[in-house]
């Protein structure tokens, strides 16, 4: 995944590393700790503003002048 897809933004919740990739027009979440890492992807009924605000306070969105 890391060879094909596209780090878009990362966070850290509760001791874990979360990490959004796009790939191949789907986004994907992986999830590590430790010497875990799990994948997740979303269904395609998802919007893309549920998918990205969790990162929004790590996002660096330009102001408005």
């Amino acid at each position: 995944m890391e060879k094909k897809g596209i780090v878009l933004t990362k966070r850290h919740l509760n001791g874990w590393a979360i990490t959004l990739f796009s790939l191949e027009n789907q986004f994907l979440e992986v999830w590590s700790k430790k010497d875990l890492e799990i994948i997740g992807s979303f269904h395609s009924a998802v919007s893309y503003m549920d998918i990205i605000e969790p990162y929004m306070h790590v996002l660096d969105v330009p102001k408005e002048s």
